[in-house]
């Protein structure tokens, strides 16, 4: 509500006011995705209106977006900017309005605002903020890590207009050695959550008649070359794989019981490598699901003889209706908290389609005030066999889950 400018750029006699709903942040990026990611900031900011003419107007800026809890009216966004008709200079009326999220910043009004004690709130019915995630923060992950998960890019930027080189330096290849041919055959993926500690499926570490478990490889982008080479503005870049040899491993107690279920496992390196890990989510912390955008990153199974490295955005799927489908295929998903299901684009190129190697990392960015950090959601555990049966969701190992036998695992072993 306010008293912004009408449509002849006229002051109005009345306070206005129009209902509008929250938008997601994949819908506001993809109304115009060049203005909205400028000024789209994940947590500080969110995007609200209908698109069809009611909307704010000049001069609105500042004004609030309210709710209506019970007896009271909570300020849950202000005003920040829209976007402007160049032709009359006047608010497009059917563009998203970009709103200054008020729960992001409840810490700090509490700090400079003496609170009235007539009326008690509970900030917690608005929204719980989020986490801190400064640069040096070690609470905003399960390890303590100094460094983690760090985002190159402008807090916002949406994850297809990423660069892959350097981007997620946290992602692994998991090899076995070939018993008879002594080759070293890639077979999964892994995600590096510590200097000395990689995360993967069970499935994974499993020693196979023909072979077993060796090394993983670091800071690779493509399988099907030994040196990556990337040209950028004119400049050429290139990168080689780092190897490490695994010196131990620890596979869940309950992996396969029921099967498939509990498909997680550590390995333990031989030396801790310089490269960043991704941030795992302290204890308690919810994955987040209101408007919030995944990634699945890694390389694809398949009979190309290009393995570039592939990111699909993913969306969380229902899972008691994953459930019951995939119980029709007499496969019981586990419904203590440690599965959840996903979709992604399968294909590669219309023409065919392929599941991802095992082990892909499910991941997510949260922003925090100076910059953003990447946290590992889940890690791919199977799907269906044919990848276009569409009505199967793929069926991924919920990490957070498990923060108690991970941070177990790696406080006895580093």
């Amino acid at each position: 509500m306010g008293w912004g400018l009408d449509e002849e750029y006229k002051l109005p006699s009345d306070l206005n006011q129009a209902t509008v709903p929250i938008v997601s942040k994949r819908d506001c990026l993809e109304s115009d995705l060049a203005h909205y990611t400028r000024f789209y900031h994940e947590s500080k900011t969110f995007c609200a209106g209908y698109g069809n003419g009611t909307s704010a107007g000049p001069g609105d800026s500042g004004g609030g977006l309210f709710l209506h809890r019970g007896d009271h009216w909570f300020m849950r966004g202000i005003i920040s900017n829209g976007k402007v008709d160049p032709n009359t200079l006047l608010l497009n009326s059917e563009s998203f309005v970009v709103f200054t999220d008020v729960a992001y910043y409840i810490d700090w009004i509490k700090k400079h605002v003496t609170i009235a004690t007539s009326v008690t709130i509970d900030t917690d019915l608005i929204v719980a903020p989020p986490p801190s995630s400064t640069s040096d923060s070690t609470q905003s992950n399960l390890l303590g890590l100094q460094s983690c998960g760090k985002d190159q890019y402008q807090l916002g930027t949406p994850e297809e207009l990423k660069k892959s080189l350097d981007q997620y330096p946290w992602l692994a290849v998991i090899e076995h050695i070939n018993l008879n041919t002594r080759v070293l055959e890639d077979v999964c993926h892994g995600v590096l959550i510590h200097p000395k500690f990689i995360l993967t499926a069970a499935h994974c570490v499993q020693r196979k008649r023909q072979s077993q478990l060796r090394s993983v490889r670091l800071n690779d982008y493509r399988l099907d070359t030994v040196t990556d080479i990337f040209v950028t503005n004119g400049q050429t870049t290139k990168t080689t794989s780092d190897r490490i040899a695994i010196t131990g491993s620890s596979t869940h107690p309950n992996y396969n019981s029921p099967k498939f279920a509990n498909n997680i496992a550590l390995l333990m390196l031989a030396k801790p490598t310089t490269m960043t890990p991704i941030c795992l989510p302290p204890k308690g912390f919810p994955l987040p699901t209101a408007g919030k955008l995944f990634s699945i990153i890694g390389w694809k199974r398949n009979n190309r003889p290009e393995k570039p490295l592939i990111r699909n955005v993913v969306q969380l799927a229902d899972f008691e209706a994953c459930r019951r489908k995939y119980l029709r295929a007499n496969i019981t998903l586990d419904t203590s908290g440690g599965q959840l299901c996903s979709t992604y684009n399968h294909d590669d190129d219309g023409e065919s389609c392929s599941h991802y190697m095992g082990a892909a990392p499910f991941q997510y960015v949260m922003n925090g005030p100076t910059e953003g950090r990447y946290y590992l959601a889940a890690l791919s555990s199977f799907g269906h066999t044919n990848c276009r049966m569409d009505e199967y969701s793929d069926v991924f190992t919920y990490v957070g889950h498990y923060v108690d036998w991970i941070q177990e695992k790696v406080t006895k072993n580093q």
